[in-house]
């Protein structure tokens, strides 16, 4: 605390005049100090901030004396413009005014809590609270830019305020209604670790006009929150006054500056190097939080035009895939523990299973790597999967058959779209050799194969990419480190993913079907498809002796991913290991017999009414 020499007897007595008591300095900026008041009316803490005179004002930096040129007037008046109209519960709001020696003091509640600067310097970055936080800084941000019409033009870490319960934006001296704010030779803009490189610092330096608009408010944003969670700021741009610089006129001064970054003078910025550091510097934070604030940081025109608005929506995608990543590890965990003697014959207790099939080792839900896992790893380690297993394999094949029936004409209709992604396909097998060509091509034939209207809308209501059904997410939250935009990748792309995505599903206890099943269907989808039928494998199994069918979860999935699924096993049986097809290895559909086909709709008709009437020489369960 500074105490109250640096404060006049005529803005101490102005301040009495309306009832409020000059407590103490608390802070002090490079242009204003920040005075504790006690309204006596209402027993209540207020703060003033008070305009310094001009010269107890440094302006060694570049910024300062920007700052406070003419042109720009008292930075008080042109807080209260904004300011003074602003109801939020995170943005400072200014709820009286005073006038005293020509100048004004604008007052303010009273905010218990340090800056983010200082708390950040005082006890490390904020880590654990960071979710909480950000999400208070952006909806600050967000009520300014897309409610109010306002843009900050100095949001940076000194500027935002926190404590245990909140935070509070403050510093409103640059802000300015968006319809405004017009080209200037000197734009206002605040501390250079947070300005837009391109549109506000280079334009200073070649003496040309700039203006800050949507993309500059979240670049400083995401500049913030990067300081926030890791307590350093992610680049190093700076005004510094050079002899050697270029000349610019504040005021009726001539001064010679110079851009640098990292301490380095440079005559513009490089995109590439500045992309190529972020990426670096995005390395140090969780994956999750990677993808919004590289959108908001960069620089290339493709994200132009990203306003708080999409960083918001993008912000809470990463909470949710943390929270859904947070989800799959406890279920993982928990079913690792149900997978043992113990908790099988519980669940079977439950669910009426019987003992038997508690027993049965099958019924063990098989144990995969987590998501957090797995891309980790980018050399994915394969290994081959059964076609199905090998007990049950002729009754799968007897409920394949129908898919049979067609499957030339099917194929030759479909010739050149099959001809693409089968060139596609081999480009990506060629390039990532841990994909297996098999199943790959099996896979993307069946979704050519089995596309239609009510698919689509399925792709569209899960957020899942046509025609290959990869959920979207698992897009974004693969490429954070170098973000995709899932809505705009070609074929080549698509199947680039659909390897990745099928890789991530593979698991050593479950067939091809369970893989394509984990692939087209959600961990919720398959988890009430495995409850209703009291299975874990997708098709019909046996028990050890042959005589007891335990009926699998593929009934009660959505008819239009079944057939997917059915159709990929089909063609995985019909290919050679290098994933060509060899139409004919199957019987036709119409050869099979008519008690085979009988049997074979009353397994998918889940006709097990009378448990001890024979099925073709075996038992229903």
């Amino acid at each position: 605390m500074l105490g109250l020499e640096s404060i006049t007897k005529e803005e101490i007595n102005s301040l009495k005049r309306k009832r409020y008591t000059p407590l103490e300095v608390i802070g002090e900026g490079n242009t204003r100090r920040v005075l504790e008041l006690d309204f006596n009316p209402l027993n209540k803490k207020r703060v003033a901030k008070i305009l310094k005179n001009k010269d107890e004002i440094n302006d060694n930096s570049v910024w300062v004396k920007i700052s406070m040129s003419k042109q720009k007037g008292d930075p008080n008046n042109k807080e209260l413009l904004c300011a003074g109209k602003i109801d939020h519960p995170y943005v400072a709001s200014i709820i009286d005014t005073i006038k005293s020696n020509g100048k004004v003091m604008n007052i303010e509640k009273y905010f218990d809590g340090d800056s983010v600067k200082e708390h950040v310097e005082k006890w490390g970055p904020i880590k654990e609270r960071f979710e909480e936080v950000s999400r208070q800084i952006i909806d600050a941000v967000y009520y300014l830019n897309e409610e109010e019409g306002i843009l900050h033009r100095d949001i940076k870490p000194s500027n935002v305020l926190v404590n245990g319960k909140s935070v509070m934006l403050t510093d409103l001296q640059n802000a300015a209604y968006i319809r405004n704010i017009a080209d200037e030779l000197l734009p206002s803009r605040g501390g250079t670790y947070c300005s837009h490189p391109v549109k506000l610092l280079e334009p200073v330096v070649k003496g040309e006009k700039s203006k800050a608009d949507k993309k500059t408010e979240t670049y400083a944003l995401g500049t913030t929150l990067y300081y926030l969670l890791t307590g350093k700021f992610p680049f190093d741009y700076n005004l510094t006054y050079d002899k050697d610089g270029n000349e610019i006129k504040v005021d009726d001064e001539k001064i010679k500056v110079s851009l640098t970054r990292n301490g380095k003078r440079i005559k513009e910025v490089s995109v590439e190097d500045h992309e190529k550091e972020m990426k670096k510097r995005l390395k140090e934070i969780p994956w999750q939080y990677r993808n919004f604030l590289y959108r908001g940081m960069s620089l290339r025109d493709k994200w132009k035009d990203y306003s708080v608005s999409d960083l918001k929506t993008d912000f809470e995608k990463s909470c949710r895939s943390k929270k859904q990543l947070i989800w799959q590890q406890m279920k993982r965990k928990t079913r690792l523990a149900l997978g043992t003697l113990a908790g099988s014959a519980l669940i079977s207790y439950i669910f009426g299973f019987g003992i038997g099939s508690a027993l049965d080792p099958r019924m063990a839900p098989p144990v995969s790597p987590t998501l957090q896992d797995l891309l980790r790893n980018k050399n994915y380690e394969y290994v081959p999967a059964n076609h199905f297993r090998e007990i049950d394999e002729a009754m799968a094949i007897e409920m394949l058959k129908p898919y049979s029936k067609g499957l030339e004409e099917k194929l030759e209709s479909n010739k050149k779209d099959i001809d693409n992604v089968l060139k596609s396909a081999r480009f990506i097998t060629r390039i990532h050799r841990d994909v297996d060509k098999r199943i790959l091509n099996a896979y993307i034939l069946s979704c050519v194969l089995e596309n239609s209207k009510n698919l689509e809308e399925i792709t569209l209501k899960e957020e899942r990419i046509t025609p290959f059904l990869i959920p979207k997410y698992f897009i974004q939250v693969a490429s954070a480190e170098y973000p995709v935009n899932s809505n705009s990748l070609d074929d080549l792309q698509k199947i680039g993913w659909t390897a990745k995505y099928l890789n991530l599903n593979y698991n050593l206890k479950g067939d091809l079907a369970d893989l394509y099943a984990e692939t087209v269907c959600s961990k919720e989808e398959i988890a009430a498809a495995m409850q209703r039928s009291g299975s874990t494998s997708y098709f019909p199994t046996t028990d050890s002796t042959g005589r007891r069918i335990y009926e699998g979860y593929r009934t009660f999935i959505p008819y239009e991913k079944q057939r997917i699924i059915d159709m990929g096993s089909l063609l995985y049986l019909n290919m050679d290991e290098e994933g060509n097809l060899q139409l004919g290895k199957l019987p036709k559909e119409e050869i099979a017999s008519e008690q085979v086909k009988k049997d074979k709709w009353r397994v998918d008709n889940r006709d097990y009414l009378d448990n001890n009437k024979p099925i073709n020489g075996l038992v229903a369960r």
